[in-house]
């Protein structure tokens, strides 16, 4: 029997049937002999079914699979497209090209397109041919001068195929003169929200960005050959992409960092490292510098992408590194002939994600924990929805719309430490600036407990503070934080308000407290309203890396809930 395959181009001469002793099989009468004579052709199959079965017709399909079809009689790539994202130093990345097929194939040229600034290493010059099974590796080396935006082609013009290879990718280049700390840095958030609000106050919130846009001011000083440095690459770079340290989150190693090291040791759990992200390597007086790419984070490093490219020594600064361009037009001062100073504006638009920690929940919002710091006074106002109609001729006649104080709060935050930092920066993300609401005590003491109150009890009486007559248990002026010198919190609804006599008033509340209560075990009555921020934009200034400050203002709509 002989078979010819035109596509593969062999021959096979002849096809051997195995008889039963050069298998080794003894063939028996029962399913499995049938099995092995229709696999090898041995004899005529019988049929060992008691009863006779209705013939079925079956069409059979073809359907590509592993073999001929997929993989031989191919040219293979390892990759046809590599996306470098934001590079900050030289690259190299390996391509191998697999001749898949039976026979030689003829590679006869390599053609570029707008590869400005990078290079291709062949295994040959071509025309090459590649023998059957054969494998080359191609380099190609990306450099970190050239235009900003990386989109190179390389076609492979193969006698029986073209196949395009993409790079593509953004340079930067890296931000290495270092922050004066001598004034704060100042980080600014914004969000982008959508507030909708009706004549009675209900507000319907949409978010319209998914990560807020960022931007980091500061100052820095420029001496000697960092002066002129920073002037040329100000002069060909300043409308370009940088890789920016985040200096509020920079760390020193604590001993020498070789060539070729695969992670360095950091905390990057309250910084904002982020995987597929960029880190430097800073020199301790500036100027010198190498970016690396993170891969992974762990409780105490961070592992890279591609080992470093040189030794850095004990006292090296390491810093997350975001893309981030100039906004504002560089306004330099010359202090001397060869010393300068200036302060920049940057703006980072990459994606920013930030792992959100658990919230104390009441009525399904969270509770805001984060307390007023008092050396400035915290203002309380209440706002009202006021429509004024004046024809300028008569008496003015002003509505009250909503009939609704709106508690407008704002208060200073501060941060005294790494933790303090991060769970700040977790609950700005956690609102998206106003989109959305939280629960916020007033923090002050609102109400004085005047009896004991039972374990079983649902009422509270509180010195009389006028609230049978003016805040009878409306919105946002219903709920309240219990705070116990034990430091338990009991949140709890006013569900009804009465006056006693001259000197008490009388809480109903919607559930008992579960245990006792003097008015001496009673820290803190505060008042809450269900409340969101009242800009989508947020500053804070870090007067160190681990010491900072924001000033928020909160407003509170009407919220049934």
């Amino acid at each position: 029997m002989t078979v010819q395959s035109a596509s593969l181009d062999f021959v096979v001469t002849a096809i051997e049937i195995p008889t039963n002793a050069e298998m080794g099989v003894r063939l028996e009468p029962n399913a499995d002999s049938f099995a092995l004579q229709t696999i090898y052709g041995l004899g005529a199959s019988v049929s060992g079914q008691p009863v006779s079965e209705h013939p079925v017709a079956k069409a059979g399909g073809h359907w590509r699979g592993f073999g001929f079809l997929d993989y031989f009689n191919h040219i293979h790539f390892s990759a046809l497209n590599f996306e470098l994202g934001n590079l900050v130093s030289e690259q190299v990345r390996s391509l191998r090209v697999f001749n898949a097929y039976f026979v030689p194939q003829e590679l006869n040229a390599v053609t570029p397109a707008n590869d400005e600034g990078l290079s291709l290493t062949q295994p040959g010059t071509a025309p090459l041919m590649y023998q059957p099974f054969a494998e080359l590796t191609y380099e190609i080396s990306i450099g970190a001068v050239g235009p900003p935006t990386i989109d190179a082609t390389y076609t492979f013009d193969f006698d029986v195929v073209d196949v395009v290879v993409s790079v593509h990718g953004a340079r930067l280049v890296g931000w290495s003169w270092l922050a004066n700390w001598e004034r704060p840095i100042e980080e600014e958030l914004a969000w982008l929200t959508d507030v909708m609000s009706s004549s009675d106050d209900h507000e319907q919130r949409r978010k319209l960005r998914t990560w807020p846009r960022q931007a980091w001011i500061f100052a820095a000083d420029f001496s000697a050959q960092q002066r002129r440095a920073f002037e040329n690459k100000l002069h060909g770079w300043g409308g370009r992409n940088w890789a920016l340290p985040i200096w509020v989150d920079g760390e020193f190693l604590g001993a020498t960092l070789d060539a070729g090291a695969e992670s360095i040791p950091c905390t990057p759990a309250t910084r904002d490292y982020h995987e597929s992200g960029l880190a430097m390597l800073v020199a301790a007086e500036g100027g010198d510098y190498e970016a690396v790419e993170v891969a992974s984070m762990t409780s105490g490093s961070i592992a890279l992408e591609r080992p470093t490219r040189r030794s850095w020594p004990a006292g090296t600064r390491i810093y997350p590194a975001r893309s981030a361009t100039l906004a504002n037009p560089s306004g330099i001062r010359r202090f001397t002939g060869d010393h300068a100073y200036g302060s920049f504006r940057f703006r980072c638009d990459e994606p920013i994600e930030k792992a959100t920690t658990s919230e104390t929940l009441y009525r399904s919002y969270p509770v805001n924990e984060l307390r007023p710091e008092w050396s400035e006074d915290p203002s309380r106002d209440c706002r009202r929805t006021i429509s004024i109609l004046d024809s300028a001729v008569g008496r003015p006649i002003i509505t009250d719309e909503s009939g609704l104080a709106q508690p407008v709060q704002s208060m200073r935050i501060v941060f005294a430490d790494r933790v303090g930092a991060a769970q700040l920066r977790a609950w700005l993300y956690a609102r998206a600036g106003r989109a959305k609401a939280v629960w916020l005590p007033t923090y002050a003491a609102d109400l004085l407990v005047t009896s004991a109150i039972g374990s079983a009890s649902t009422h509270i009486d509180v010195e009389n503070c006028s609230l049978t007559e003016f805040a009878p248990a409306d919105v946002n002026r219903r709920d309240l934080r219990i705070e116990l010198q034990s430091g338990s919190i009991l949140y709890r609804r006013v569900t009804s308000i009465m006056e006693v006599d001259e000197n008490t008033e009388r809480l109903t509340i919607d559930d008992d407290l579960g245990i006792a209560v003097a008015p001496t075990d009673i820290a803190l009555i505060s008042w809450m309203s269900l409340a969101r921020l009242d800009s989508d934009e947020v500053h804070i200034s870090w007067h160190f890396s681990d010491y900072g400050e924001t000033s928020l203002t909160l407003r509170s709509p009407r919220n049934d809930v």
